[in-house]
């Protein structure tokens, strides 16, 4: 029977990457110093499975952090490109009234009228495409893997091959 100061000493000396999961199981131990090679066996496969479990719980708490991040900030992204937007098509159209005041003013108003707008197109365009090409970057470097998960599972097959 594990009184409460043997559980509060085995809590002091979890591996602090599981101690505050709420799936993490202390590892069943013999207090049978001469245990047989089929005790042995039986502890290493109880712990592996053990280790197994631990790491996917790992990896799911990983993946739904990070999807749930992604989630948020790509509502906040679609937001504010709404309303970006809406204020950046009273802009352009400002602008094109401005070029093609300038034009009648040269005593250009012919041109003036097809030469403004297709200016502030171009200008937005080149712009839109910077920022297109900026985004697939960002992207295209983000990993979609558990980084983590990935190290910590290098870990455990070292350790299983020390108990082996």
């Amino acid at each position: 029977m594990i009184d409460s100061t043997d559980r509060q000493r085995r809590a002091e000396t979890a591996d602090p990457r599981f101690r505050d999961d709420p799936h993490y199981v202390e590892p069943r131990r013999t207090a049978d110093s001469a245990a047989g090679i089929g005790t042995l066996l039986k502890e290493l496969r109880d712990e592996t499975t053990l280790l197994v479990r631990q790491e996917i719980a790992l990896a799911r708490t990983e993946m739904s952090e990070r999807i749930s991040k992604i989630g948020r900030n790509a509502a906040y992204l679609a937001s504010g490109t709404q309303v970006a937007f809406a204020g950046l098509i009273f802009v352009l159209l400002a602008i094109t009234a401005g070029i093609y005041v300038a034009f009648v003013a040269a005593d250009m108003e012919y041109h003036g009228m097809w030469i403004a707008p297709l200016i502030v197109g171009c200008v937005v365009s080149l712009i839109g495409l910077m920022l297109v090409m900026k985004g697939k970057n960002a992207i295209q470097s983000t990993s979609p893997l558990p980084e983590r998960t990935i190290e910590t599972m290098k870990e455990n097959k070292e350790w299983i091959r020390e108990k082996v």
